[in-house]
């Protein structure tokens, strides 16, 4: 389709350039549509937002921070029983900076453990910014993500390691992904991975994430997937949950 469009838009060049050049350049900026970075900077914000509020929170402890919207964190040492886990993960869902943009993926899994069950769940924000017949897409990814332990024989777990990992299927050879310095981020092929990093002693690890971007002349769809390790002595639990969702044609 992007190909058709192509030929439509060179004539249309050819028979009107200048008109063309000008309406580009107040759509555009750094070949993003305006509105398009104002929905990613509005869902950053939001998560900065949220992280803020963790912060003057005492039922919370921050465990990363990249001032950019990108943070880990974890409940304190306020809980003692499972009434308690389940005041704080409410008060945590209250902080919620979910934003409905047009494409929403999202994914949760649960596996079962002595008296409760390890869960993992993700919710992302995909903006997919149309870069026009000539110029690559741009997808730019933002969420949270995050696990938990129900139960309270173990009350804790003894560490947790966990990843989130994105890709793209794309039209093309070539690909780009950008994302924050320093937060655990990695890129290679189609896919990014943001590896957090592990805690010990706990029950539950949460995670806002913003600014991961994919660059290609065309994506058909995107995938996620969080995997969450729970060590409880000599037993380890890891649920994975996953999400697919097609990228509306354009």
């Amino acid at each position: 389709m992007k190909k058709m469009v192509s030929f439509m838009l060179v004539s249309a060049l050819l028979l009107s350039f200048s008109g063309m050049v000008f309406a580009t350049q107040e759509t555009k900026n750094n070949g993003i549509l305006t509105s398009d970075v104002d929905l990613t900077k509005e869902r950053t914000e939001k998560n900065k937002i949220k992280i803020n509020n963790i912060k003057k929170d005492p039922d919370f402890e921050i465990v990363y921070d990249d001032g950019q919207g990108n943070a880990s964190f974890v409940p304190s040492n306020a809980a003692q029983g499972k009434s308690d886990k389940q005041r704080i993960k409410a008060k945590l869902e209250s902080f919620s900076t979910q934003y409905s943009y047009s494409t929403v993926n999202s994914g949760l899994k649960n596996l079962s453990y002595s008296d409760g069950q390890v869960t993992s769940q993700f919710y992302s924000d995909i903006n997919n910014s149309n870069g026009g017949a000539l110029t690559d897409d741009i997808l730019t990814v933002s969420g949270e993500s995050g696990s938990s332990w129900s139960g309270v024989s173990p009350f804790k777990a003894n560490s947790i390691d966990q990843t989130d990992s994105f890709s793209v299927t794309k039209v093309g050879t070539s690909i780009t992904i950008s994302y924050p310095p320093g937060v655990g981020f990695a890129g290679s092929g189609s896919t990014a991975t943001l590896a957090y990093p592990q805690i010990t002693n706990n029950y539950q690890y949460d995670h806002v994430y913003s600014g991961l971007q994919f660059k290609a002349y065309y994506m058909t769809s995107t995938s996620q997937s969080d995997s969450a390790t729970y060590r409880f002595g000599t037993t380890t639990i890891t649920p994975v949950s996953n999400g697919n969702k097609s990228i509306p044609a354009h």
